[in-house]
């Protein structure tokens, strides 16, 4: 009787055993709620004003609830990357400014001409 053809790595194939062959169970994505009452945006921005809704409540600069902060903090956000800026520097000139969108965009666009990116 021959043997099993060995794997690439040389290695003898397993057998089948009885195990099941359905997929692990895996827990729900919590963020999934969050990212359906956003779908104008992406999951990126989502994300991203999140975290900084967060840190401006740990801060003591939220004001209200977290759908307010979030939703206070994604509205700026979303401006910027429409204009072509990247999320996460777009976000950091946000916090960098305080939320002043007019600062905001004046820092983006100056990073931007920083690295001889054509704007």
């Amino acid at each position: 009787m021959a043997a099993p053809a060995a794997d690439d790595d040389g290695a003898a194939p397993s057998s089948s055993s009885s195990s099941s062959s359905s997929s692990p169970w895996t827990p729900p994505d919590p963020w999934s709620a969050l990212f359906g009452e956003h779908r104008e945006a992406s999951r990126e921005e989502v994300a991203l004003a999140a975290a900084a809704a967060e840190l401006a409540k740990a801060a003591g600069g939220g004001r209200g609830g977290g759908a307010e902060e979030l939703e206070r903090s994604l509205r700026p956000l979303r401006q910027l990357t429409a204009m072509g800026f990247d999320p996460r520097r777009a976000l950091g000139a946000l916090v960098v400014s305080g939320g002043d969108l007019a600062a905001a965009t004046d820092a983006c666009l100056a990073a931007a001409a920083a690295s001889g990116a054509r704007i």
